[in-house]
């Protein structure tokens, strides 16, 4: 496991195009020195714009994929597999985010078969798990998420490899047409659960080594409360992390907000 559990990822899903992400990624790469000691930054590309970034980072930012195919053998015309992406120097990938079990149809076997694929090619997974704004509405937030962890406890039970989940309240996102607020200490309640279900399956020790993160909508102006919490270890931030503005405000409210706390969690 990692020796800090807090993290900010900036995720620019398929908003920025090529230059842009340059742009980005070379403001990142700024930020970085800052970074160092407090929180681990990491980026999120497109998948255009991945290798181009990879560059640009040099293992400076830790570069994230948005995907993978779960089957690193066959051919799967239009997806992209583990070891291309291991092969440009990513370290983490996104798995299961909201937008892709809704729109895209993924399901919890296919998400466990893409963890067990990057952890056989050395990716961290960065699972997302949480409930839609009609499950929120009818209460099912445990029997969602422990649903969705079911995926992640399976893969686990195969390996050591590390792993990062991020709760995603799809009702609480810029993508919701019907966006409600999750407020800092019912996210703080929700990332206690999570912690509490790996803590149940997987052991205390491996419960508290584990990045949790936060990704609603958070900006830079609001970062600070929802870090507050003490079972948050950081962002997974779309919209915020797109402009170079926003973003440069919320790498900075974040080294403010763990400069201000003692020691790593």
């Amino acid at each position: 496991m990692t020796t800090t559990r807090r993290k900010l990822f900036g995720t620019w899903k398929n908003q920025v195009g090529h230059q842009r992400s340059l742009e980005l990624a070379a403001a990142a790469v700024e930020f970085a020195p800052q970074c160092q000691g407090l929180f681990e930054l990491a980026i999120c590309p497109s998948m255009t714009a991945l290798a181009s970034v990879a560059d640009v980072t040099a293992g400076r930012v830790a570069v994230t994929a948005q995907n993978l195919v779960w089957d690193a053998t066959n051919s799967f015309t239009g997806e992209t597999s583990a070891p291309t992406l291991s092969d440009i120097g990513c370290k983490y990938v996104i798995l299961g985010h909201s937008e892709r079990r809704l729109y895209l149809g993924e399901t919890d076997e296919m998400i466990g078969r893409k963890i067990r694929t990057a952890f056989a090619h050395r990716l961290i997974p960065v699972l997302c798990v949480g409930e839609t704004f009609d499950e929120h509405g009818d209460g099912q937030f445990e029997q969602v998420v422990l649903r969705q962890l079911t995926a992640l406890f399976a893969a686990v039970a195969d390996s050591t490899s590390p792993f990062v989940v991020a709760y995603e309240p799809a009702w609480a996102i810029s993508t919701s047409t019907e966006a409600l607020e999750c407020k800092p200490l019912e996210a703080g309640d929700r990332h206690r659960f999570i912690r509490s279900a790996l803590g149940q399956e997987m052991g205390c020790d491996v419960a508290a080594e584990t990045t949790i993160l936060y990704a609603g909508s958070v900006t830079g102006d609001n970062v600070a409360s929802y870090l507050a919490e003490s079972d948050i270890d950081g962002g997974l931030v779309g919209k915020a992390s797109q402009d170079l503005s926003s973003f440069r405000g919320l790498v900075d409210a974040t080294i403010a907000v763990y400069r201000s706390q003692p020691g790593p969690r």
